[in-house]
């Protein structure tokens, strides 16, 4: 027995103490702004290779096995066939394929073994040291002109493969250097997955793909830490009539960042989708970041495939889109979501800027059905929320809307800019505990149609007081906020002058966001009084207020023997003060 013992403990030693073969040249990859981009430290071999005992009890196929020194980290070399070799003996054998760390450079499309197979990596960094496991899509192959132009280098497909996993890998592509005018090679997608079930990708990341994930009919599957920088989509989801799982999304200018690549991320954030969702049934998103995109997420119309329709059921949950034009648009009609904690900041790269034309949601189609609770938005060059297309019904709840139409680059014409801003006189929109905050001065609040209900306070905003419709050489300090209660509307403000001026006639104060609506006791009319006025000259009366039907002006009138009479600037001072209150029928 001690001689067996020792006979085999003498060929365990034997066989770890073989020398490994040594690493081939390695090219060095470099991204568009082409910085230098150090290659991967992996352990490749020839196409045969010494290994020890205990690596034959992994349960894994190894692409040590199957890719040569020669082939791994090399640029000119195809990793394509060893790669397909390596993924073919898992699936025979029913075990997982171990994607060595290092650079495995594409130049021919890999097939999906008819069986469910997990392909590991040893995981990755990004592109400032490009280590871990990364496939790398050539050009001259994928692009028109080349071998395979126009087909998909990685797919998966038939239901045969149900249960695949793409986990701890990294992806990139030959892309052409930042150059005023930009716009990057047009790739297809880079994985397509098309019928298969349960799939799963985790822990991936993309660098400068211009379309990552295409999945098509592909039922319950799973995206979860998904990393990256994308030019036309990350994530493209059509006919899926199953739960789709999507979690832990981070895009950001990780592969080539705004001061190395500034015609890069121009680009990106006038095109980059992160997720576009077509037809897909009761899908989950969750903890979705994003820098410098287009659209976060983009509900869109499919009229084409197996299954045709749009987004349906869907929940989603902490969002944050930041530099992005718009966060959440709606273009295909029918979609039914619900969403919670929300953020956006519509502001381009130079500054705090909000992007012309930027907001938080945008609706751009009919009978859409959504339910938002928690949102806020820092900046937007235009409406916050836009309710456009026909019978749509969006209920929020508790939102803090601040700095719409500010500042937005190119200019913004206040006068067509509300914080919601519903251009659906179909609308039913239902929107509670909303706050407004340092938006456009001119209209600042939402419009109301008959069957809209709002519950929104304002703070901020503006009015001013004015003799004859002139302000010459009047200097004031006007506060004012408002309420906003089912279709009533309660406002007040305080106006404290330092200087009368020189302007003469009526005193009115103009600048309410919108008026009453024409109906009601007393024909749509708004009324209130000033509680407070001191420093006046010569009043008969507390001060009335009056607000005709349609009109944004409010006339401070006083009771006379015969009814009501017009305030002039001879009843002010240049120390006046006046505290009023008002409310009317929206």
């Amino acid at each position: 027995m001690k001689t067996w013992v020792s006979a085999f403990a003498a060929c365990l030693l034997s066989i770890t103490a073989l020398a490994q073969p040594t690493v081939g040249p390695i090219e060095t990859p470099t991204n568009a702004a082409g910085a230098n981009l150090s290659a991967g430290t992996a352990a490749t071999t020839g196409a045969t290779i010494t290994r020890t005992i205990a690596s034959h009890f992994d349960d894994t196929v190894s692409s040590l096995d199957y890719c040569a020194s020669t082939i791994v980290n090399n640029s000119s070399a195809d990793a394509g066939p060893c790669l397909q070799a390596t993924l073919n003996a898992a699936a025979s054998q029913q075990r997982r394929a171990h994607i060595v760390g290092g650079i495995y450079y594409l130049m021919s499309p890999i097939v999906w073994p008819d069986h469910g197979v997990d392909m590991i990596g040893d995981g990755w960094s990004d592109q400032y040291a490009q280590l871990g496991s990364w496939i790398h899509v050539v050009s001259s192959v994928f692009m028109t002109g080349g071998a395979y132009a126009g087909s998909v280098p990685i797919s998966l497909g038939t239901s045969d493969i149900n249960a695949s996993v793409i986990k701890d890998m990294a992806f990139t592509e030959d892309q052409p250097a930042d150059t005023g005018g930009w716009t990057p090679n047009n790739y297809g997608p880079m994985i397509q997955l098309i019928g298969a079930r349960q799939v799963r990708f985790e822990h991936d990341y993309a660098g400068g793909v211009n379309k990552f994930i295409d999945i098509q009919s592909a039922g319950g599957f799973y995206l979860d830490d998904i990393v990256g920088q994308f030019h036309t989509y990350g994530i493209n989801i059509e006919s899926n009539a199953d739960y789709a799982h999507i979690h832990r999304i981070h895009v950001n200018d990780f592969w080539c960042s705004v001061t190395s690549c500034p015609n890069v991320t121009a680009y990106d954030q006038s095109n980059a989708v992160v997720i576009q969702s077509n037809r897909n049934d009761n899908p989950t998103f969750d903890d979705i970041a994003a820098f410098g995109v287009f659209n976060l997420i983009n509900f869109g119309n499919q009229t084409t495939g197996s299954l045709t329709g749009v987004t349906t059921q869907a929940k989603l949950s902490n969002l944050d889109c930041d530099k992005c034009y718009t966060a959440l648009e709606v273009a295909g009609g029918g979609v039914s979501a619900q969403f919670n904690n929300v953020h956006a900041h519509a502001n381009n790269f130079a500054g705090s800027a909000a992007l012309l034309g930027s907001r938080l949601l945008s609706i751009d189609s009919n009978t859409n059905h959504l339910d938002i609770a928690n949102v806020s938005i820092d900046v937007a060059g235009d409406s916050a929320v836009y309710v456009g297309g026909s019978g749509n019904q969006l209920t929020m709840t508790g939102a803090n809307l601040g700095n719409w139409g500010s500042n937005a680059v190119g200019g913004a014409t206040c006068s067509t800019i509300y914080a919601v801003n519903v251009a659906d006189t179909t609308a039913v929109v239902q929107a509670y505990n909303l706050t407004y905050t340092t938006g456009c001065s001119t209209l600042t609040a939402p419009v109301a149609n008959g069957t809209s209900i709002y519950s929104a306070v304002m703070t901020g905003g503006s009015l001013t007081l004015e003799f004859g419709g002139a302000t010459t050489g009047i200097s004031q300090t006007t506060n004012y906020s408002y309420a906003i209660n089912g279709h009533m509307f309660y406002g007040q403000f305080a106006i404290t002058l330092t200087n009368v001026g020189s302007a003469t006639g009526a005193a009115s104060v103009h600048g309410l966001p919108f008026p009453p609506n024409g109906s009601g006791t007393w024909g749509g009319a708004g009324g209130g009084s000033c509680a407070v006025a001191t420093n006046m000259a010569s009043l008969t009366s507390p001060i009335i207020i009056q607000i005709a039907a349609g009109g944004t002006t409010i006339g401070l009138n006083e009771y006379g023997s015969t009814g009501t009479t017009n305030l002039t600037n001879s009843n002010f001072t240049s120390t006046s003060v006046i505290r009023c209150e008002f409310s009317f029928l929206l």
